[in-house]
């Protein structure tokens, strides 16, 4: 597999996120405070650390998820390095994505990265969340989660089966 750069460096108030080994796992903050961004890298870590994993990251709708998540996520994958080398090559997943064709985009957005390893984070509103009920996964990522109802996260937490890998 190619090297890759991945820029995400987190927030010190982002850290218990990252380093805990809770099932589920919250980020809570003021408008502007990183947890998007939190989410976002947390979602790419997961993904490049074991080959094979299915994600999905959400947001209630997809104007809303098109406009913030997405975004950001994209944002993210595609910064390049701050090179303290300038002789060192470093690539962007963004690049390496985009190169490879490891994308689809669906209504306006892109509702699929495939990444290198064979990982995948689907791209996902909630609005309609039944059509996310075949799915089987082992990480969902929820973006503004106040703005979901207790039924539509009691039925995706229960999509998160994935064993293998």
């Amino acid at each position: 597999m190619a090297d890759f750069y991945i820029p995400y460096k987190p927030f010190n108030i982002h850290l218990p996120l990252h380093l805990s080994s809770s099932r589920e796992k919250c980020a809570i903050g003021s408008v502007g405070s990183g947890k998007t961004l939190a989410l976002c890298g947390e979602a790419i870590r997961w993904a490049h650390d074991v080959p094979g994993r299915k994600l999905m990251i959400c947001r209630n709708t997809v104007p809303s998820l098109r406009d913030s998540t997405e975004d950001e996520f994209i944002s993210l994958l595609s910064t390049p390095p701050d090179m303290d080398d300038p002789d060192e090559e470093s690539t962007t997943l963004w690049e390496l994505i985009e190169q490879k064709k490891l994308l689809k985009r669906s209504g306006g957005h892109v509702d699929h990265f495939y990444f290198p390893n064979g990982s995948q984070v689907m791209v996902r509103s909630l609005d309609k969340w039944t059509k996310s009920m075949s799915y089987t996964l082992s990480f969902i990522g929820v973006d503004e989660a106040n703005e979901i109802d207790f039924t539509t996260y009691v039925n995706l937490t229960s999509r998160l089966r994935q064993k293998h890998p």
